[in-house]
C-alpha cells in the first residue's frame, strides 16, 4: 500500500512537499480542494513513477532538473515479500530507521515537510500495529545527476546500513515496484479509447493467471533445436537474428556505412512479455465494448465515465487472489454523471477497497458522499501561506474534527440532499432511512431487507445524531410545493434518544407532507416505539441495542462473552423471560430489563455486572455483537419499532420464516474426499445447514402431523348428490371428464362441506392421476387438508409432473397443511445419501417442495409451477449447489452424464434462453464456473458462452426476487 508521497518540483509543487494518502490502514482515499491546488498532480505523479508512460510535468519555475523527484512511501506486509537476503537487510534497516527516528536528534531535518512526515509517522504508529509491516521510501529522480538519492533522508539511512551500497537499494526498490499494478484514469482521457481491451490501462486489469498462462506457453521449452529444447520466444529471436544478419550483410555489399543494430541502452532480444503484449493487442483489438448493442463511442460522456468504473470494477472483482498490489486511481470519477448515478458509483469504488483488496485513490469535486462514508481517508489540500494537506478519517468525519473546513462540510451536505431528493423523484431507490451509524444500518438491513422486495430501500449511516438532524433540516427546507407532485418515495431520519437531545430548530414539525419524517427510538416500559422529537412525554435514553429481540440478543452476548472474564454472568444472573426488549442497563423509569435484578447480589457481583455493561458498550465489542446478530436470519418475531418503520415508509411486510433458516449456506470447507463410489455423499458433509437435526426426531414430526389427518368419527350424514359425485370420481378419469361441469358446480357450491373436504383430502394422492379433477380442485377455493410431509412420503408413487404441480398448488392453498418443521424435514432428505441413488424425477420433486416451502407464498408458488422453464432453471441451480460441495454431478431434472453436457444442454435450450444470466450467476456464486471451464476440454461450453455474449438475447429479470428468496444469499439483481 502507498501511504504517502514526497514530491519535489512536480506540477503544482514548487519545492519538496510530503502528501499523506492513507493513515488508518484503510486503502480508500480521496483528495479534495479547490481547482489548481494539486490534487491531480499527486495521482499523475504516481503514474509516472509506476508506469513511465507519460512525460514528467515539471514545475514552471524549476531551474535545476537535478532536484525533481517522486518518492512514494510504501507500507509493506512482511508476509507479502520473498526477498533476497541482501535486499531484506536493507529494507529492515530503512524501516527500523524511519520508525525509530527522533526528529530532535536531526536538526538539519527540521523543515516544514520533514516535520509533517515525522508527525504522520507518529500517527501511523498510533493508529496501526506496525509489527508486521515495513516502511520504505522509494525515490524516482528525473535526472541521474541528483546529489543525494534519498534526498534529506540520505545521511540518516546511510548511517544505519553497514557497508551501504546504493545499487543494492535501487535493486530493492525495483523489486518492490514490480509488486504493484497502478491503473490511472485522468479526467481528460478519452474513455472509449481506454475501454478498448488492448490499451495499457485495460491490460493491467486482466486476470494475472491469464497473463501468466500466456507467458508460460511462450516460455515452455517444447521446440527441438538440434540437441536441445528451446521455447517459442527463443525460436522467434533466433530466426529474427538470422534475418537481421542476412539483411545487414546484404546492405554492406551495397554500402558498408549502413547497419541495423540494437541501441546500446536497449535489450537486444524479444521477451515473453513483449510478445504477450502484442498477442493481447492483436486479439483484443478486434473486440470492442458495447452497451445495449450500442457502441461505446456513441454513448454520452457520462455513460462512458460510468462504463469505465463499471468495467474496471468488474475486472478487479474477478481476481480473488493476486500476485500484485493493485492501485486504482481515478481523477474526478463523478465527471459528466447524473446525480442519481454518482452515489452508486462511489459506493462501488468503496466496495473494491473493502472487499477486493484494491487500493483506491481519487480526486473529486462532489462532496455529497462525505457524510455517508465511514471507511478510509479524506485528504484536504488548501492553498494558505503555502500548500497545506490535512488527512482525516472518514469515520465520524464531521463530529470528531473541529478543524474540518466549514465550507466543505456545508457543500457536502447540500450535495447529498440534492442527490437524495433526486432519487425519491424516480421509481428506483426512492425509500431512504438516514441513521446514525453503521451498526444501526446493519440491524435495519437485517430486518427490512430480509424481504427481497425491499431491496431498493437505501439505508445511510451519517456518523452521528447531529448529522441526521442536520440532514432532516436541509431536506425539510429543500422540499418545495412543486417537488411534492413529483415525489414517489419517502425518507425517514432515525436517531437514538440521547440525554442531551433537544427539539427541532425553528419549531419545525417532525413530519413534512408525509414524505420526510424524523423519529427517535424510545423505550417504553417493556416495548420500543418511534417517537417524534419534542412532542412526547416519553424521554429515556435509548439505543438500537436496547430494542432488539431479547432471546436472540442474549444468545449473541453469551457467545461474545466466551473465554472472557464475563463468561459466568449468564450463570449467576437470571434472564427475564417476560422481557420483550434487549435492554441490559437498568431503566431510569423502572422499565423491564433483560436481566432480573437480584436483591441478594453482593457488591462484587454488582460491580462485575457493571463492568460487563461497560465491556459490551465498547465500540469494537458493539461491532462484534452486531455482526454476530445479523449473521444468521433466525428471528421469531419482528420488533414493534421495525413494524412502525414498515408502515411509515410503506414497505412490504416482513414474513417470519416458519422455521429456522436452514437453507443452503456456502461452507468453504465442505468437500467430498471419499472415493466410495457406492455412496459418494457423506451424511456428515452436507450442502444444506442441518445443525437443527442434531436434536430433531423426524418420526416425531410425522406423528405430530398425522394428528391433523382426518379421523372417521362423527362423520356427517352423506347426501345422495355427494354419493353420486364420489362414485363418478372413483370411476376414473374419463367419467370425471364427461361430468366435469357437474362436479365443478357441486364442489364450488359445497366447498365448506366437511365430508367432501375429508373425502378429497383422504383420496388426494389416489386422485392425483385424475388431472381434470385436480384442475377443478385447484381452481376452487376449497381447503384440502393434506400435510406436505405426507406428500414427501408418497413421492415413490411416481406422479406425472403436471399432476405433481397441481397437488402442490392444492396443498399450499390451505396454510394448515404447512407445519413448522416441514422445511427441516425436506432439508434432511436433501442432505441424506439417498439423493444420489434417487431417480432424477424424485429429486426434482424434492427440490420443488424445498423451493415452495422457502417461498411459502401461494401466488409465487403458482407462478413457478406454471412455468416449466423456471422450474428447469431452479433445478439447474440445485445441480450447481451439489457440484460445488461434492465435485460430483448429480442427475436431477435432466438425464445427462456430467456437468459439461448438462451446461451445454442448458445453453442449447431455446426456452431457457431468457434465464441464461441466472444460470451463469449461479455458476459464479457457488464457485463452479472455473471448475466447469477446466472440465470443458473441447471448449464447447466456452463457445456457447461466447455466442451468448455476442448475441445478447433479452434476459428475464421478472423472477429474480423469487430466486433470491429460494436460495439464501443468491443476490441476483
Amino acid at each position: 500500500m502507498i501511504v504517502g508521497v514526497f514530491l519535489r518540483n512536480i506540477k503544482s509543487y514548487d519545492k519538496t512537499f510530503f502528501v499523506p494518502i492513507v493513515k488508518n490502514n484503510k486503502p480508500y482515499s480521496f483528495f479534495i480542494g479547490e481547482n489548481g491546488v494539486g490534487k491531480s498532480s499527486i495521482i499523475e505523479a504516481l503514474d509516472i513513477y509506476f508506469n513511465k508512460r507519460r512525460e514528467w510535468n515539471i514545475h514552471n519555475n524549476n531551474k535545476n532538473k537535478d532536484e525533481v523527484f517522486i518518492a512514494p512511501i510504501h507500507l509493506i506486509k512482511k508476509t507479502e515479500l520473498n526477498l533476497k537476503e541482501k535486499h531484506l537487510k536493507y529494507l529492515e534497516s530503512i524501516s527500523n530507521t524511519l520508525l525509530n527516528w527522533d526528529i530532535g536528534t536531526t536538526n538539519h531535518m527540521k523543515n516544514e515537510w520533514t516535520k509533517s512526515f515525522y508527525n504522520f509517522l507518529i500517527e501511523l504508529k498510533e493508529l496501526n500495529n506496525l509489527d508486521n509491516y515495513y516502511i520504505l521510501i522509494s525515490p524516482l529522480h528525473y535526472s541521474k545527476n541528483y546529489d543525494k538519492y534519498l534526498f534529506v533522508f540520505d545521511k540518516l539511512i546511510k548511517d544505519n546500513i553497514e557497508d551501504y551500497d546504493e545499487s543494492v537499494l535501487k535493486d530493492l526498490i525495483e523489486v518492490i515496484k514490480s509488486n504493484y499494478s497502478y491503473i490511472y484514469i485522468p479526467v481528460e482521457t478519452p474513455i472509449d479509447e481506454v475501454l478498448r481491451m488492448e490499451t495499457p490501462e485495460m491490460q493491467q486489469l486482466v486476470k494475472e493467471d491469464i497473463l501468466k498462462y500466456t507467458e508460460n506457453v511462450l516460455n515452455d521449452k517444447n521446440i527441438q533445436d538440434g540437441i536441445k529444447q528451446i521455447n517459442i520466444v527463443d525460436k522467434i529471436n533466433n530466426k529474427l537474428e538470422e534475418f537481421m544478419i542476412d539483411i545487414n550483410y546484404t546492405i554492406t555489399t551495397i554500402d558498408d556505412s549502413y547497419s541495423y543494430s540494437a541501441d546500446g541502452k536497449n535489450k537486444k532480444s524479444l521477451t515473453a512479455v513483449d510478445i504477450r503484449e502484442q498477442i493481447f493487442k492483436a486479439f483484443f483489438s478486434i473486440r470492442s465494448l458495447s452497451k445495449n448493442s450500442k457502441s461505446i463511442e456513441k454513448l454520452s460522456s457520462g455513460e462512458k465515465r460510468k462504463a469505465l468504473i463499471d468495467i474496471s470494477t468488474a475486472f478487479l472483482k474477478q481476481e480473488s487472489k493476486r500476485n500484485k498490489n493493485v492501485i486504482l486511481a481515478i481523477d474526478e470519477p463523478e465527471t459528466s454523471m447524473h446525480m442519481k448515478t454518482i452515489f452508486k458509483q462511489f459506493k462501488q469504488l468503496e466496495d473494491l477497497a473493502i472487499n477486493y483488496d484494491v487500493q483506491f485513490i481519487g480526486t473529486t469535486h462532489w462532496y455529497g458522499f462525505l457524510p455517508i462514508t465511514d471507511y478510509g481517508n479524506l485528504n484536504h489540500i488548501a492553498k494558505e501561506e503555502s500548500l497545506n494537506v490535512r488527512n482525516f478519517d472518514f469515520f465520524n468525519l464531521f463530529e470528531r474534527n473541529d478543524s474540518f473546513p466549514d465550507d466543505i462540510e456545508m457543500k457536502s451536505f447540500f450535495e447529498l440532499v440534492t442527490s437524495i431528493l433526486t432519487s425519491i423523484k424516480t421509481s428506483d431507490f426512492n425509500k431512504w432511512i438516514i441513521c446514525e451509524g453503521s451498526d444501526d444500518k446493519k440491524y435495519l438491513e437485517y430486518y427490512l431487507k430480509y424481504k427481497s422486495s425491499n431491496k431498493n430501500l437505501i439505508i445511510l449511516p451519517v456518523s452521528g445524531c447531529g448529522n441526521v438532524r442536520k440532514l432532516y433540516n436541509l431536506l425539510y427546507a429543500s422540499l418545495s410545493e412543486k417537488d411534492k407532485v413529483k415525489i414517489k418515495g419517502k425518507i425517514l431520519c432515525l436517531i437514538d434518544t440521547d440525554l442531551n437531545l433537544v427539539g427541532l430548530e425553528n419549531n419545525m414539525s417532525s413530519d413534512k407532507d408525509k414524505i420526510i419524517f424524523l423519529r427517535r427510538l424510545q423505550l417504553n416500559k417493556n416495548d420500543c416505539t418511534l417517537e417524534k422529537i419534542g412532542n412526547s412525554q416519553l424521554f429515556y435514553q435509548t439505543e438500537v441495542e436496547d430494542c432488539l429481540e431479547p432471546n436472540k440478543y442474549c444468545s449473541v452476548l453469551k457467545e461474545i462473552s466466551k473465554n472472557t472474564d464475563f463468561e459466568d454472568i449468564f450463570n449467576s444472573h437470571t434472564i427475564n423471560e417476560d422481557c420483550k426488549i434487549s435492554r441490559i442497563k437498568e431503566h431510569n423509569n423502572g422499565g423491564t430489563t433483560l436481566f432480573e435484578v437480584d436483591d441478594n447480589a453482593t457488591g462484587l457481583s454488582v460491580k462485575k455486572f457493571k463492568n460487563f455493561i461497560e465491556f459490551i458498550e465498547k465500540t469494537d465489542i458493539k461491532q462484534k455483537i452486531c455482526n454476530r446478530y445479523i449473521s444468521v436470519y433466525d428471528s421469531v418475531c419482528i420488533p414493534s419499532w421495525i413494524t412502525m418503520i414498515i408502515q411509515l415508509l410503506e414497505l412490504d411486510e416482513i414474513e417470519i420464516p416458519n422455521t429456522i433458516d436452514s437453507s443452503f449456506a456456502e461452507f468453504e470447507d465442505i468437500k467430498n474426499e471419499t472415493d466410495n463410489e457406492e455412496d459418494p455423499i457423506s451424511i456428515n458433509k452436507i450442502p444444506f445447514n442441518a445443525e437443527f437435526f442434531n436434536e430433531l426426531n423426524v418420526s416425531e414430526i410425522i406423528n405430530e402431523q398425522e394428528k391433523i389427518k382426518i379421523n372417521d368419527d362423527n362423520i356427517e350424514e352423506i347426501d345422495n348428490d355427494l354419493k353420486e359425485i364420489i362414485n363418478i370420481i372413483k370411476s376414473g378419469q374419463q367419467n370425471v371428464l364427461r361430468h366435469s361441469k357437474y362436479i365443478e358446480t357441486y364442489i364450488s357450491d359445497n366447498k365448506d362441506n366437511n365430508y367432501l373436504k375429508k373425502f378429497l383430502s383422504f383420496e388426494l394422492i389416489n386422485l392425483s392421476k385424475n388431472f381434470t379433477l385436480l384442475k377443478i380442485i385447484s381452481e376452487i377455493d376449497i381447503k384440502i387438508t393434506f400435510p406436505i410431509v405426507d406428500l414427501i412420503r408418497s413421492i415413490d408413487l411416481s406422479f406425472d409432473r403436471s399432476f405433481f404441480y397441481q397437488v402442490l398448488i392444492i396443498i399450499f392453498k390451505n396454510e394448515k397443511n404447512i407445519q413448522d418443521n416441514d422445511l427441516n424435514y425436506i432439508i434432511q432428505k436433501l442432505n441424506s445419501s439417498e439423493i444420489v441413488n434417487n431417480s432424477y424425477i424424485k429429486n426434482e420433486y424434492y427440490f420443488l417442495i424445498y423451493a415452495t416451502l422457502k417461498l411459502n407464498n401461494y401466488d409465487e408458488i403458482k407462478t413457478i409451477l406454471s412455468n416449466q422453464a423456471l422450474i428447469n432453471i431452479i433445478n439447474s441451480i440445485f445441480v450447481i449447489i451439489y457440484f460445488s460441495h461434492y465435485d460430483k454431478y448429480i442427475k436431477i431434472g435432466n438425464q445427462l452424464d456430467n456437468l459439461v453436457s448438462f451446461s451445454n444442454n442448458i445453453m442449447n435450450t431455446k426456452s431457457l434462453e431468457e434465464f441464461f444470466n441466472i444460470f451463469i450467476h449461479a455458476l459464479k456464486k457457488y464457485k463452479v464456473f472455473e471448475k466447469l471451464i477446466k472440465l470443458d476440454k473441447k471448449k464447447t461450453f466456452m463457445k456457447k458462452l461466447t455466442n451468448y455474449y455476442v448475441t445478447k438475447p433479452k434476459q428475464n429479470n421478472e423472477f429474480n426476487l423469487i430466486f433470491n428468496k429460494i436460495f439464501n444469499n443468491f443476490e441476483i439483481e
